[in-house]
Order: C-alpha cells, then sequence, then structure tokens
C-alpha cells in the first residue's frame, strides 16, 4: 500500500451512499479488507445525506486518503435522475474496471476483488462479472441470495459465463448489486436512453452481458440487506402508485431495449414484461383498480399469457366465480354464434330478393 501513491488503481471501487449511518461503516471495511496485487481506489458519494454519513464518510477518507475519495452532493441528485449518481461518480474513476457496492450493502471476503479481476483478465470477451451473495436483514438472516429471488434460476456451482437471455429473466436480482465488476470500456458504451432508465443497474447488466455473457463466480463474498433504511426498494416500492408508475417506466425501456439490441432477446425480454405484471397482479395489497391499470400497461404481446394466468390462478383460488364467468361466456358464444347466422341469413335473402327484383 506503501508504493500505491505511484501506481495507477486498476479498480474504481463506486459506493453510493444516502442517510445510510447505521451501515456505511460495514460497507467501507469491506473494501479495507482486500487483499490485491493491484492498487485500487474507493470513491464514496454521498447523495446529501441529512443524518451522520457524510461525517462517518469524512473521517474514513481522513484516515485512509490513499485510498478514499470521496463526493458530497448538496442537493440529491437521485430524486433529479436516477441514473445520474453513476456519471457523478465515474467520470474520476481512474481504474480500468469499476466494482460497486451500495452504501447498505458490503464485501465479506478479503479475496473478492483479486478472484473477479483474475476472472475478467483470463475472459477478453466478457465485459461484466459477479458472483453468489447472501442476503437477509443482519448476518445471522442470512441466506443464498438466489433463494429469495426467481426460484426457476439457480447459480452454477462452478465458474460459467451466464448468457444474455438468462441476465435479462433474471431481472436486476439475478446479479447482486454489490457484486459486480465491471470493465469501465463497456460503461462508456452505454447508449443515450440508458439514462433515462428507471432501475439503471438492471440495464447496465444487460447492455454489458451483451453479446457474450457474464462471467460468474459460485463464492459466496457479498452481504445484500433487505428493506434497509435508505434503500431504493425501501422508498421505492411501499407506495401503490409508485409500484405503477415504475411498471409503466420498467415496460417502456424493456422496449426501448429490445429495438436497440434488434430483437435479439425478444423472447426473454417479452418473459420478463410478464413477470412483471404478474408480480403486481399477485400483490393482494395492489387495488383492483392498479391491477386493471396494469393490464391496459402491459404490451399486448403479453396479454394472452397473462390471461393463461388468471384462469388457473381462479381456477385454484376462485373454481365457482371462474365456472359462472366461463358459463356466461359460453351463453355470450351462443348468442353471438345464433345472431351472426341470423344476420347472415337476413343479407342472404335481402339479396337474393334484390337480385329478383332486378331481373325482373
Amino acid at each position: 500500500m506503501a508504493d500505491w501513491n505511484k501506481t495507477a488503481p486498476v479498480v474504481s471501487v463506486i459506493c453510493f451512499t444516502y442517510n445510510q449511518e447505521k451501515y456505511i461503516h460495514d460497507a467501507i471495511r469491506g473494501f479495507l479488507i482486500q487483499k490485491t496485487t493491484f492498487a485500487f481506489e474507493v470513491i464514496v458519494h454521498d447523495d446529501a445525506s441529512t443524518d451522520s454519513t457524510p461525517q462517518s464518510v469524512q473521517a474514513y477518507a481522513e484516515a485512509y486518503p490513499k485510498i478514499i475519495k470521496t463526493i458530497f452532493q448538496k442537493e440529491n441528485q437521485y430524486s433529479k435522475s436516477p441514473n445520474s449518481i453513476v456519471s457523478f461518480a465515474t467520470d474520476g474513476a481512474m481504474g480500468e474496471y469499476l466494482a460497486f457496492c451500495e452504501g447498505d450493502d458490503f464485501w465479506i471476503a478479503p479475496e473478492k476483488l483479486q478472484l473477479q479481476i483474475d476472472f475478467l483478465q483470463k475472459h477478453h470477451k466478457q465485459n461484466i462479472c459477479f458472483h453468489n451473495s447472501y442476503s437477509g436483514g443482519t448476518e445471522k438472516q442470512a441466506q443464498r441470495f438466489h433463494a429469495s429471488q426467481r426460484k426457476t434460476l439457480i447459480y452454477p456451482s462452478y465458474p460459467s459465463v451466464i448468457s444474455p437471455e438468462e441476465v435479462i429473466i433474471g431481472d436486476g436480482g439475478y446479479m447482486p448489486s454489490a457484486s459486480l465488476v465491471v470493465k469501465r470500456a463497456a460503461l462508456n458504451n452505454l447508449p443515450k436512453w440508458y439514462g433515462s432508465c428507471p432501475v439503471g443497474d438492471y440495464f447496465m447488466q444487460v447492455l454489458c452481458s451483451h453479446p457474450d455473457g457474464a462471467l460468474f463466480l459460485p463464492q459466496l463474498m457479498s452481504f445484500y440487506r433487505v428493506g434497509a433504511t435508505g434503500s431504493w426498494s425501501e422508498t421505492t416500492m411501499n407506495m401503490e402508485k409508485k409500484k405503477i408508475l415504475h411498471y409503466r417506466k420498467m415496460t417502456e425501456s424493456l422496449g426501448v431495449m429490445d429495438r436497440h439490441l434488434e430483437n435479439e432477446y425478444a423472447s426473454s425480454i417479452i418473459r420478463m414484461q410478464i413477470n412483471g405484471a404478474l408480480h403486481l397482479l399477485s400483490d393482494r395489497k395492489l387495488s383492483l383498480s392498479s391491477k386493471i391499470e396494469i393490464l391496459e400497461l402491459a404490451p399486448k404481446s403479453c396479454l394472452l399469457n397473462i390471461l393463461s394466468w388468471l384462469i388457473r390462478r381462479m381456477k385454484d383460488e376462485y373454481p365457482a366465480l371462474l365456472q359462472n364467468i366461463l358459463r356466461s361466456v359460453k351463453y355470450f358464444a351462443v348468442t353471438y354464434k345464433l345472431l351472426y347466422f341470423s344476420m347472415r341469413n337476413f343479407f342472404r335473402k335481402l339479396s337474393h330478393h334484390r337480385e329478383n327484383s332486378n331481373s325482373a
């Protein structure tokens, strides 16, 4: 570490924090325990916290001036443009690689950075690397990260390349944000529309995984806190209107990304849109009017799948209601058929009458 003044950092660790005085110590200590053969820097971006987070960050910066750099915002930038904070933190970064960890998460393995950089340097085609993680409220509640996410996706037990399709379907939770290491060159090539995406890390994961996939390491090397004070999930997804707005923006951004990638992963993106709609439709706390709005927002290509899901759900939970609906549909279909044949016969007779009148 004594020679770091003369050596350019290979990795820039980017830490975003806002009102996380309870957790920021764990995050920074996780950076400081790293054992590497290369120099790295830590850039902590405080987004105008109103608690003691800035003071804690400044104390670490003064204690480790060769490693820790700080950015203190006077106004909250995330509320203005969620993805702008990425450029604020990365514009001054010097590393060839960028590692991410939000202020309420933390790293638990001293070899984390070394393993990921070694893996990326051996695989030149891939631009992004992630690993397994714990999740929970405290370490005692820890569980394998994927166990609390989509159960249809299971991590390999060995170092692997994960396809872009798996990254898309996995949602942002499949690649824990505190596990990400990305080649800086890949982030420099992100399209302009990325700035308007509602959840930047998910779209960053997909775009950086295209076309050659994402590198995966099975080691558990970070901890993701669920519902921590000041976290995105806690502040954004609790209110019903915000859930609807988030779904609208996600659906629109997925459509833009699909066109940007020239429909190469169209089926996976449609599946993501379906998953998003079904997640909200199955939320018992969501009002009926909000669920109707979700159906109106869902792309037409998803509606048949959603209808199939609704019928299965009703069959399990409301069999009598479903039977009545199907009986009504059947009655309507029979009535419509009778009406159709009656109208067809009427117009045939009318046509025949006109022909006879003309011939007379």
